[in-house]
């Protein structure tokens, strides 16, 4: 069998002082260092050291484009006629 990296012990570690299990991203925190799927699949699949013991719901923020808006330049007469009330 091939031999754990030093990603791999540092993970078993880190689930060693959080028996309950961790998630990748609660992992990586605790551990102060990025835990990607990859590495931890061979533990799971591979090694059989690690179980998946369940699946965690967790808010995330995320990044999107949003468009912005705003009036177009107009002529100084077209500003002036604008009305100052919206319309009922």
């Amino acid at each position: 069998m091939k031999q754990l990296n030093d990603t791999q012990k540092l993970f078993i570690q880190t689930l060693k002082v959080n028996p309950d299990g961790l998630t990748l991203a609660e992992a990586s925190a605790s551990a102060g260092m990025e835990f990607k799927s990859g590495s931890i699949n061979a533990l799971v699949n591979n090694h059989h050291l690690v179980e998946v013991v369940g699946t965690k719901e967790i808010v995330v923020k995320t990044k999107r484009k949003v468009n912005v808006y705003r009036l177009k330049a107009q002529p100084e007469a077209e500003t002036a006629e604008a009305p100052t009330e919206p319309a009922k």
